[in-house]
């Protein structure tokens, strides 16, 4: 999926979402992944973004 978003695949739609390479802080699981946008609500706001919504 990875490679048809970096090819431009255009009849296919793929949104990558994960920690960047970075230093994180220190939280608890939940807290870190809402900081990251990998929680329940950023995963449907990234999903909303993509379908125009």
């Amino acid at each position: 999926l990875e490679l048809f978003e970096k090819i431009g695949i255009h009849d296919v739609t793929v949104k990558r979402l994960g920690v960047k390479d970075e230093f994180a802080e220190h939280a608890t699981q939940a807290e870190l992944r809402s900081m990251y946008g990998i929680d329940e609500d950023g995963i449907a706001d990234a999903v909303r973004k993509m379908m125009g919504k």
